[in-house]
């Protein structure tokens, strides 16, 4: 997230501009199906893929498994970055 608001927002003067990532953004349209929103750092996604993260959300039973899962998951695949995992769930009511 950290990329983000600095996006938005500007860098700091005294951060080092090349310790700022590029924040990966997409813009899609929700549909009925959508069922779970994931933000999380590098720490999940330098060891696991959106394919993988997606089955992984699919066998869960709500946002707070799910988050729970997919940092244990990163951590028990050997992520060396900081794991910070927000699921936000879409289904409603």
């Amino acid at each position: 997230m950290r990329a983000v608001v600095f996006h938005r927002h500007g860098v700091p003067e005294d951060l080092d501009v090349e310790d700022v990532a590029e924040p990966e953004l997409r813009e899609t349209v929700r549909c009925a199906v959508d069922m779970f929103l994931v933000l999380a750092s590098d720490g999940l996604w330098d060891v696991m893929s959106n394919d993988e993260v997606a089955q992984i959300m699919s066998q869960v039973a709500d946002a707070q498994a799910g988050a729970k899962e997919l940092a244990d998951q990163a951590y028990m695949r050997g992520s060396m970055d900081n794991i910070c995992c927000v699921v936000v769930d879409l289904r409603g009511g």
